[in-house]
């Protein structure tokens, strides 16, 4: 296997980018070292839908904290599990390990399989980045993990999105409310309204009160929202809150193509 070899230095968004040009099947991919910073920068809210960042360190690593929004991809394991990510082939993907010189081997196993916009990304030993300690996925991973016995899934949007379409068997928690269903709480109640026979004619809403269900932490729990943002924050708050196995999806429903169920 080739390595990357250092080709010319260039000046992009007023941060030294360092390019490198790899050969694969006669091709020449070029290759961006960018900084932390300029990371975090194309990381944000609005612009994280169009980047993927795989974090390439042991999955331990991982667990003990990583960057906001990246997905957990081991060198060692990234050539079998290619198919996680292949949707985002024409996407940038930013490779992120310890340094510079251990991103290398994640790089070429992405350029083989065609991922031709790469980016090696400054490491986590070398920038100082907030770090985030739930577990994000790629749609093809949430719904393999779904699929195991008693994962449980969250749809953390509002009532109408979830209403017009949600994944089957979705729990609905609305969004920023995730920490009235912490195992352990305080007991919460939500006003519900309801329209009866009685009163139909006469327009009139009943109200009654209906206790929030707790989430247990012993359940694989996976959050999912319209552009993936929303997850995170939920997922996030209760892995800080003590839950194990919280996931986020990365793929917001309106961004990969679910099979949604309407009310």
């Amino acid at each position: 296997m080739k390595m990357l070899k250092k080709a010319q230095s260039l000046l992009l968004f007023i941060v030294v980018l360092f390019v490198f040009g790899l050969s694969c099947d006669k091709r020449e991919i070029i290759v961006f070292e960018i900084s932390g910073e300029e990371l975090v920068k194309v990381n944000s809210a609005e612009k994280k839908h169009h980047i993927l960042i795989l974090d390439t360190r042991s999955y331990e690593q991982y667990l003990k904290g990583h960057i906001k929004n990246a997905v957990s991809m081991p060198t060692n394991e990234l050539e079998k599990r290619i198919k996680e990510i292949i949707h985002y082939k024409n996407k940038a993907v930013y490779v992120c390990n310890t340094s510079y010189e251990q991103n290398i081997k994640a790089l070429n196993i992405l350029a083989q399989n065609d991922f031709s916009k790469l980016y090696s990304a400054e490491g986590v030993g070398q920038f100082r980045y907030a770090f985030e300690f739930h577990q994000s996925v790629t749609a093809p991973t949430f719904l393999a993990l779904a699929k195991k016995k008693g994962a449980r899934l969250i749809d953390y949007r509002f009532q109408s999105a979830f209403n017009a379409g949600h994944l089957p068997s979705a729990m609905h928690i609305e969004y920023g409310t995730v920490n009235q269903h912490i195992e352990g709480g305080t007991t919460h109640f939500v006003n519900k309204k309801q329209m009866s026979a009685r009163n139909q004619s006469n327009n009139e809403t009943e109200f009654f009160e209906e206790s929030v269900e707790k989430l247990s932490k012993e359940t694989v729990l996976l959050f999912y929202s319209n552009m993936g943002t929303t997850a995170s924050e939920g997922a996030e708050q209760l892995t800080l809150a003590g839950y194990p196995s919280v996931y986020a999806c990365i793929d917001g429903v309106s961004m990969y193509p679910f099979d949604l169920v309407s009310e």
